[in-house]
């Protein structure tokens, strides 16, 4: 029997060919997509912004210095909760700029007052350099005007300066609403 290589050829040849239009034309968006590690969610794409900033102040010392370069990423929050942890940019009432402050607590967290300290889930609340903040009688006063059975509000977050003795932050103004949070603060 004899096999005719030139017809195997051509017939592979072709087949190759009309994969190759056929992922060209179709498959290649379907790979890609699949592939991808970490899917960036629409909203990313077309709500939000990278702004460069500077740290006006000592509030956030020893975490973040004055005149610190910094970026802010707006409308970060349309697409994701915040999480306690979170360097935010809050738009404070009395302030033309937003303000930098650390998520401390959301309405997710336990919240008791005992002794001039706030326990959030049964620690007490610290800065960066493990330093305890400690509140005046006026500060607890305004926190609990927000704190119900131990808890914030829904969509309400307490938002500390890490400069423990000199920050206008949640101690002056209580919880802040989701809808006042501005974006997320990258930190290098």
């Amino acid at each position: 029997m004899k096999i005719n290589f030139s017809k195997i050829f051509i017939k592979t040849t072709i087949l190759v060919v009309v994969v190759l239009v056929l992922f060209l034309a179709f498959g290649r968006n379907y790979i890609w997509q699949q592939s991808q590690l970490t899917p960036m969610p629409d909203c990313l794409i077309s709500k939000t912004y990278k702004e460069n900033n500077i740290v006006n102040g000592d509030s956030m010392q020893p975490l973040l210095q004055d005149q610190q370069d910094i970026v802010l990423v707006k409308h970060y929050y349309d697409c994701f909760d915040p999480q306690v942890g979170d360097i935010v940019a809050y738009n404070y009432a009395g302030n033309d700029n937003p303000i930098i402050k650390m998520i401390k607590a959301s309405n997710q967290d336990f919240l008791e007052i005992k002794n001039n300290k706030l326990f959030i889930n049964n620690k007490i609340l610290k800065n960066s350099a493990n330093q305890e903040y400690i509140f005046d009688n006026q500060e607890i006063e305004v926190l609990n005007l927000y704190i119900e059975n131990n808890k914030l509000p829904v969509d309400s977050y307490l938002i500390f300066g890490d400069n423990i003795g000199s920050s206008n932050d949640s101690r002056v103004f209580g919880a802040v609403s989701m809808v006042d949070i501005l974006g997320k603060f990258l930190v290098e």
